[in-house]
């Protein structure tokens, strides 16, 4: 049975005041469980706007403004898409981050998002296989085409036909 979807809820991750928000666009899915999911660690309002312009239904996003709360998000099996916007991250997390990420959604893409340029930025997110790493002050428009070719690729993976 297929239904209509729009939640959005907003959770609090215990010892953290740092929120993690679920944002979905209006869609109609077979089951919460099939429904592909891009995870981003941002808290920046202009990437985050850029991506909700981006994805659309069946899509969902599930926001993580705090490294420490995304491994339950990384730990669903709907996640098909992951985007690190290091002005999020401390420094000594990225790598660790990168590293949760590869192990807990290996099939997922990746794109890394740095605030600046640096070569060790680019080798370590190169290192954790990113397919794209682009860097502040973005080319919304051709950073959304990534995004949006990056959503074809995984719907085409999974066989489903989802633009």
């Amino acid at each position: 049975m297929r239904e209509s979807r729009n939640r959005k809820a907003t959770f609090h991750h215990q010892g953290s005041d740092r929120r993690r928000e679920e944002l979905s666009t209006a869609a109609s899915v077979e089951s919460p469980k099939t429904t592909p999911t891009l995870v981003l660690f941002s808290a920046d309002k202009e990437v985050i706007a850029m991506v909700r312009g981006a994805v659309k239904a069946p899509w969902k996003i599930e926001l993580c403004e705090d490294p420490a709360i995304g491994r339950e998000a990384l730990s669903r099996p709907s996640v098909r898409l992951v985007i690190v916007d290091d002005g999020a991250v401390d420094e000594e997390a990225r790598g660790w981050l990168l590293d949760r990420i590869r192990k807990f959604v290996p099939q997922a893409l990746l794109i890394y998002i740095a605030s600046s340029h640096t070569e060790a930025d680019e080798r370590r997110a190169r290192g954790y296989s990113a397919q794209y790493y682009t860097a502040k002050p973005l080319d919304q428009t051709r950073t959304s085409r990534v995004i949006e070719s990056f959503i074809r690729t995984a719907a085409a993976r999974d066989g489903d036909g989802t633009k």
